[in-house]
């Protein structure tokens, strides 16, 4: 009877060998299941990102970030080509002469606008008019060519004034730029006509160049 209780251990412990093997073998199945799970999702993952990038590409010829911040920050070549007001709108280096340069709608017309501001009646006048604009009827030494032979000694903020009484006002021409246009020296002015407490004005421009008598050439 001594015997019985011990055999009956033995035979429990062998029994039980067998079982925890069997466990440790489930384990290390499920945890294999799970690590082949987890890769799966990971290539799926990488392979959705890529496919995202392949239906969205960058345009051609597109530069790296680094390269694109790089452009942003250096000055346009429209730089360049800018000029000061008035601008031209037909620069280019095959033009042979300021003379070509041509001008918005509203600097090509601004002259006639302030001739109309300009004008009053004048019995003695050709036509029975005349016009507060034009300087060279105003200050002597400015008529033909000696106005563009002024403006060739005026610098950035002189002015040329002038009355106009049979109007009730005034004139004034100033230099407000000096800025060249391509390889002609320019000089940038506003006309301005003040008449019953009202003003008008308007952009000119002066240009340098060859075959003038004077060198210099009202361009607008």
């Amino acid at each position: 009877m001594i015997r019985t209780p011990l055999l009956l251990a033995a035979g429990l412990t062998v029994v039980a060998s067998p079982v925890m093997a069997q466990d440790l073998l489930e384990r290390m199945a499920r945890a294999a299941v799970e690590r082949a799970a987890t890769a799966a999702a990971q290539r799926a993952a990488g392979a959705a990102v890529s496919a995202a990038t392949a239906q969205h590409p960058a345009p051609a010829g597109t530069p790296p970030p680094s390269a694109r911040a790089s452009a942003a920050q250096a000055p346009g070549a429209a730089g360049r080509t800018s000029f000061a007001a008035p601008a031209p709108i037909n620069y280019s280096a095959a033009l042979q002469s300021p003379r070509q340069l041509e001008f918005s709608a509203e600097d090509a017309g601004g002259k006639q606008r302030l001739m109309e501001f300009s004008r009053f009646s004048c019995d003695a006048c050709e036509g029975g008019r005349a016009y507060g604009s034009w300087i060279g009827h105003y200050v002597s030494s400015l008529f033909g060519d000696g106005l563009p032979r002024r403006v060739q000694t005026m610098r950035v903020g002189d002015k040329i004034d002038w009355q106009v009484p049979q109007m009730g006002g005034s004139g004034r021409m100033e230099v407000i730029n000096d800025q060249p246009i391509g390889p002609w020296a320019c000089k940038q002015i506003r006309w301005t006509i003040t008449r019953s407490q009202q003003s008008e004005s308007r952009l000119g421009l002066f240009c340098e160049m060859s075959g003038s008598a004077t060198g210099w050439f009202e361009i607008l």
